[in-house]
Order: structure tokens, then sequence, then C-alpha cells
């Protein structure tokens, strides 16, 4: 038993009466039945029945066709019949069985690649059948798909080399198209549309020209099937526009640079020189390799049939002494949080700075800059001068904050005699919030106080001059972290 199958349910007496099923030799079966008895609807049904109920009483006639698709159906589409040598097909199998189908190519037929879906190319005009067959391995019925592909040639053409005037030369010249009999109209235009025809007849295979300046003349060939034309060029340069040398550029001393020229002519006649020569290491035909110790014009030169033809390109060549390139802190230690002047030498305005990291600084582009130092931190500045970029670094180091000595502390002496050198005692230190500054004399008199640390003392008492003497001093603080310290010591004042 290779099919079986159950409809409809027990109660509805489904059953066959004899000579209603039927086969065919494509292995359908057809199949009449009488089901839905006694009024039951319990037998499938598709969607296009007659009645998806039973309205009757009794049984009714249904039928049903099992199709087990043995029967192969051969087809295989192709994306165009006809075209130009060499032309490359890819076939698609739409059979209905891609399994046991296979390809049939004629001789002359080059597979690209084999399998279901096979790509072939047909190099050589001509007429090609193309099968494919299928065969059922069940009862061997078989079936074939047949296309016909037409390839056709294309115009062979050989046209003058392209070719360089003198510059200023004037004169007839001919080019030559050459179809080797396979062409039977020619059309020369200035235009890449062949649009404005330039010869005379479709015959011509030969103009004459005498452009006045670089100009392409394009010819269209045909061979009578108008998918196969062809178009070509040849360019007529005068010397002066064959060739063009790079913008002017800059580089660093040291460094190597790269000339070169862009060529708008194959002709093989060119000859090309660059100059001078005591800076070049390398030289190939339109490029050349230098490495210039001073600013300074490079030549290049073309030459053809006696004339040359020479441009340039200036080279500026910039230097920085790395030995001038360095960076300082100022100070180089500070407390945790305090901040540093970041300062690049040389500073000069034919120069631009850049900080790394750049988030970390106030001016990152600035020759000088603040930061805010939370940890040990290096930075890196890069000073630069055109095509030169020179770094440098600095480290600052991050110390733990005292609200007292070292971070706060005030001079032991100072010379108040008007020579703009130590004339004024101040508090010095960073973090400082809130401050008194008391100085005493020997007597315990109050002498001067201050609460901002940006005003100081010049030796002086109710705008008298005070002589040369030992003073007390008590400083109360309180710093940007709330510690507080009172700190008190001697002032020498001298004159």
């Amino acid at each position: 038993l290779l099919y079986g199958s159950y409809l409809g349910d027990v109660n509805a007496g489904e059953h066959v009466d004899g000579g209603t099923s039927r086969f065919d030799k494509y292995g359908i079966v057809y199949q009449s039945v009488c089901g839905g008895c006694g009024g039951s609807s319990s037998f499938p049904t598709t969607d296009d029945a007659y009645s998806q109920d039973n309205n009757s009483s009794n049984c009714n006639n249904l039928v049903f066709k099992f199709d087990f698709e043995i029967v192969p159906q051969a087809d295989f589409i192709v994306d165009n019949l006809d075209g130009c040598a060499p032309l490359t097909i890819t076939f698609d199998n739409e059979s209905n069985d891609t399994i046991n189908s296979v390809w049939i190519f004629p001789t002359g037929a080059n597979v690209l690649s084999g399998g279901i879906n096979p790509v072939v190319e047909f190099p050589d005009p001509g007429t090609y059948e193309i099968y494919l067959n299928i065969t059922d391995t069940i009862c061997n019925l078989q079936d074939t798909a047949k296309k016909i592909i037409t390839v056709f040639p294309i115009p062979v053409i050989e046209l003058s080399n392209d070719t360089i005037l003198c510059d200023g030369a004037n004169g007839n010249f001919d080019i030559i198209a050459n179809g080797f009999g396979s062409v039977t109209n020619f059309i020369w235009s200035e235009s890449i549309d062949l649009s404005n025809p330039i010869n005379v007849s479709v015959m011509d295979s030969v103009i004459t020209v005498n452009p006045m300046s670089s100009t392409v003349y394009y010819i269209g060939v045909s061979n009578g099937i108008s998918i196969c034309d062809v178009v070509d060029s040849v360019q007529v340069h005068f010397l002066e526009g064959a060739a063009s040398v790079m913008l002017d550029t800059a580089i660093c001393k040291g460094d190597t640079l790269l000339l070169q020229a862009d060529i708008y002519s194959t002709s093989t006649e060119l000859s090309y020189d660059w100059s001078p020569d005591n800076d070049l290491v390398f030289e190939l035909d339109s490029f050349a390799i230098a490495i210039p110790q001073s600013s300074q014009y490079f030549y290049f030169t073309a030459s053809i049939l006696g004339c040359s033809y020479t441009d340039s390109v200036f080279v500026e060549v910039e230097y920085i002494n790395p030995d001038s390139v360095y960076a300082l802190s100022n100070p180089e230690n500070v407390a945790e949080g305090g901040q540093v002047t970041l300062t690049a030498f040389p500073d000069s305005n034919s120069y631009n700075y850049q900080w790394i990291p750049t988030l970390l600084v106030d001016q990152p582009f600035g020759q000088s800059t603040t930061a805010t130092i939370d940890q040990d931190q290096g930075f890196i500045v890069f000073v630069n001068k055109g095509a030169c970029t020179v770094p440098a670094i600095v480290n600052v180091k991050a110390l733990e904050f005292e609200c007292g000595d070292v971070y706060v502390f005030v001079p032991n002496a100072f010379t108040p005699n008007n020579d703009n050198e130590n004339d004024m005692l101040y508090v010095r230190g960073q973090n400082i919030e809130i401050m008194t500054f008391m100085i005493f004399d020997r007597w315990g008199e109050l002498v001067f106080e201050s609460k901002d640390q940006n005003s100081g003392w010049d030796g002086t008492f109710k705008g008298e001059l005070l002589d040369p003497d030992v003073f007390v001093y008590h400083l109360k603080i309180t710093c940007t972290d709330g510690q507080e310290n009172l700190i008190k010591g001697n002032i020498t004042l001298l004159r």
C-alpha cells in the first residue's frame, strides 16, 4: 500500500461504488464517492465546492483529485535571447524538478559556472540551441525545453594613436579608422553622444582635422546590428595641455615628498624630466621623490617631437628646532584640586599649539593654559608651524593638601624700601577661603591686620615707616576643604 486515506466520520456512511475510480498514465487519481450520507456534513470540501454543507437527507456525490506531480515539466528563462559576442548568459532553471534535470550546451559554449542555474559564455557569433532535459525517476517520463540563442558579431575597429602637437602648431592631419571590412557605417564627432557629425559620408573611415586646442574625436561604427555598435575615441593634445603638475605644497625639513604630474595622453613618444636633480632621490616617468633642504621650485618638463612644455610646483620647506620646543608647569607640584599654569615654548605668533588631554585644560589651543590637578598628570603639547609638528611633555605631581605649612606660609623677612623688590608682605598659599592676618610689634601692639590675601603689609603703622625690627604674626585660616589652622611666626623688617 503506497497511499491510504480516511475521510468523513464513522456515522456518515461514505463509500465507493464500483467503477467510480479513474487513473491516468500521469499518476493522477480521480475519485468519485458517496459521502455525507444521512445528512452529515463531515466530508471535507474545497473553497470552490458547490456547497460547504450537505443540504440533503441522503448521500451526496463527492469528487476529488490526487495529483502526485510525477510528470516532469522542463522550463528555463534567460535575460535575453540575443546579443553581441562575447555574450554571457545566466540560465535560470524553472522546472518542477531541478534535481533530475540535465543541461545540454552545444560546441563553442563555455560553461563558466555549472549547477542548477549555469552561467555560459558564447565567445563567437552564431546560433546556439540550448536544451534542458528532465526524466521522472518513477515512471521514466521525460520532458525537454529548448531555446535558441543568437550571438551577433561586433564591429572590429583600429584607430590612430592619441596625438600630441607642439604648442602653436597648426596644419591638417588625418585620423584613420580601420574596420577590417566589418564596418558598414562610420560617424565622426567631437561629442561623446555622436551629435553633429563632422564627416560627410557614413563611409568615411578617414577624417582630416585641424584642431586649434586639445580635442577628443569620437567615432561610432556599426555593422548594421544596432545593439552591437561600438564607440571609440582619439585624443589630440597640444603639448601644454598634455600634462599638469600638482599644486604648490609644504613639507617639514627632512620629510620625503612625492612629486607627480597628471598625464592626459597615452602617447608613448612623450618623455618626462624633473629638476633640479640635487634634491631628487628617485625619478620615474611623471613621478619623482625629493627631500628638499630649503624652499624651492621643482620643474617638470614634457617633451615630444623636438618641442617641450615645462610646469612647476613650489615647495615650502619649514623647520622647527626640536631643542627649542618644551613645556613648563607653574608650579610643578600642586595640592590635589589645585591649579597650575602650563606654558609651551617657543612663544611666537607663528606657531600653533594643542594640549592633550584637551578636557583637562582650559585653553587647549593656547600657548599658555591653566589646568586643575586632581592626581599626578602628564600633558602633551603639540607645537605646529605649517607642515611641522613637534611634541613636548610636562608632568605635574599632585600632593595631598594640608591647610598649613608648605601650602600656606608667610615669608620670614621683607624689605619695604621702594625698590620694587620684596616691598610688600603677603600671605602665600592656595585654597585659602577665610583668613585673619595680624602683625604685632615686640610690645604686643597690633600694627597690621588683613582679611584679604591680596592685601599685604608695606611696613608702616598709622602712615609712618617702622624701623627695622622683628615682629610677631598670627594667621588664622579656613581652607576650601573646611580645614582650619592657626599659624604663628616671626617676621623681620629690613631696610
